[in-house]
């Protein structure tokens, strides 16, 4: 579809092996001006309160494109801190963060000031353009995160940043490149915009056959008893509606909590043994298998009331949510909680273990879960507290009858979802690739016209 450059030249310059005849290397720190800023006194109100700069944690770099502070600051503050001015259209990057914000570059829409935590990158408007550095730098978004070691604790520094070299087409050339990537990203935006407005449209969809199910059983011409709480009004006149203490085994270790914190410690973190199922790994019906870690046998043996076994319900005392829950699965033989977690064995003679997920992660269980949790930023439920909501549940016949049904439907749903998924990971691949291609001199933009890839 493109040309590609009618001379290369071979070069060993880390990332780059390869760029058109007349284009020139160069680091980071010879074409920009790199510095990080700080953070104001946070227990002093004076440069909290009341101010009117901008002030940038490493957590807004997310937006790609900044045009809202973390937080507005006071003169006072920025004179009493190391907190300093970054300009309109300069860059910045995250140095360390969670997730994926370490190594994450954005563009700045507006003047700010920002903390010790993110790196401005100013440009030197004879070098280089900001956009195209953006673009380079965001398609190696991986390898930056590298240099800063394999610990998730790693966190880049200045030096690290300065000594990225960076691919240097002429300015005229630079600003061709930005302008066409510019576009095209925006335009295959659109149609990913488009595919997760679906996507949140089938979870909808998904959510509301569910709690309508779970609380009707499919059969709107039942006769309904009517409730006066805020989370349920009204359920089939033959349904039951008991605590959940009540859905357990009759055993001593049935529905209990995690261990404390000091009785499982990092230090009891081994290689490989009895997996730790954490918080991350309990999802909204869905057993989160990517995060991984081991205890000995030996110490799961000694925390043997926090065993888990596949089958048993897992259930999170954090948000978010609070009080999600999945069936935990038969990858191994049996599991160790972590102190946030909750292990629910269902009495299987009175309920259907699906029904009882299904139940957990409805609309009405969570509203009562919320209201009955703790915590301003982020909610937690305990135990005792837990056991005390209720859960709405006809016989074991009907619940099979209902299960049946809904594993059908939302299979189908799933089918959909997942489709759409891998149609919005394509679409991200494929720009991630286009772009990378196109800042390293893959092929000649000179000359091409902007394309609408929503139309192509």
């Amino acid at each position: 579809m493109f040309n590609q450059y009618k001379e290369y030249k071979k070069l060993n310059k880390g990332w780059i092996t390869s760029m058109p005849k007349h284009w020139k290397v160069s680091k980071l720190k010879w074409l920009t001006t790199i510095y990080s800023g700080g953070t104001p006194d946070t227990t002093n109100d004076d440069y909290w309160e009341n101010g009117d700069i901008p002030w940038l944690n490493s957590g807004t770099v997310n937006q790609g494109f900044i045009t809202e502070p973390s937080h507005l600051i006071t003169e006072s503050a920025v004179l009493n801190s190391s907190a300093k001015w970054v300009p309109k259209d300069a860059l910045v990057m995250a140095l360390a963060g969670q997730g994926k914000t370490k190594g994450t570059v954005a563009i700045l829409g507006i003047n700010a000031t920002c903390n010790q935590s993110m790196a401005a990158i100013v440009p030197n408007e004879q070098d280089v353009n900001n956009k195209f550095l953006f673009f380079w730098l965001d398609s190696n978004y991986k390898r930056i995160r590298g240099l800063a070691g394999t610990e998730l604790r790693d966190g880049l520094n200045l030096q690290i940043i300065g000594n990225i070299n960076c691919p240097l087409p002429p300015m005229n050339e630079q600003i061709i490149i930005a302008n066409y990537l510019s576009n095209f990203v925006e335009s295959v935006g659109v149609v990913i915009r488009k595919r997760l407005k679906l996507l949140s449209l089938l979870k909808e969809k998904k959510e509301a056959i569910i709690n309508e199910a779970i609380t009707t059983g499919f059969n709107q011409e039942s006769e309904y008893e009517n409730y006066d709480h805020d989370w349920l009004t009204r359920l089939p006149g033959n349904w039951n509606l008991k605590n959940l203490k009540f859905v357990a085994k009759h055993n001593q270790y049935s529905f209990t909590g995690g261990p404390f914190g000091s009785d499982l410690k990092n230090s009891d973190h081994t290689e490989m043994g009895v997996r730790i199922i954490q918080l991350q790994n309990i999802g909204i019906g869905d057993f989160k298998n990517h995060y991984k870690i081991f205890t000995s046998q030996e110490k799961a043996d000694e925390l043997s009331s926090c065993n888990v076994f596949p089958g048993d319900i897992i259930i999170a005392k954090m948000a978010d949510p609070v009080a999600r829950a999945c069936i935990v699965p038969n990858f191994d033989d049996r599991y160790l909680m972590a102190s946030d977690g909750i292990r629910l064995e269902v009495n299987t003679n009175l309920y259907n273990v699906k029904f009882v997920e299904y139940a957990l992660n409805s609309k009405y269980f969570r509203h009562q879960a919320e209201l009955n949790s703790s915590g301003s930023t982020r909610l937690r439920i305990g135990l005792s507290t837990l056991k005390k909501l209720k859960i709405a549940a006809p016989s074991l016949v009907e619940q099979d009858r209902i299960v049946e049904k809904l594993n059908y439907i939302v299979s189908n749903i799933d089918i959909n979802l997942e489709k759409v998924i891998m149609q919005i990971e394509k679409l991200k691949e494929y720009q991630n690739s286009f772009v990378s291609e196109a800042v390293s001199g893959q092929f000649d933009l000179r000359n091409v016209p902007s394309i609408n890839f929503t139309k192509s």
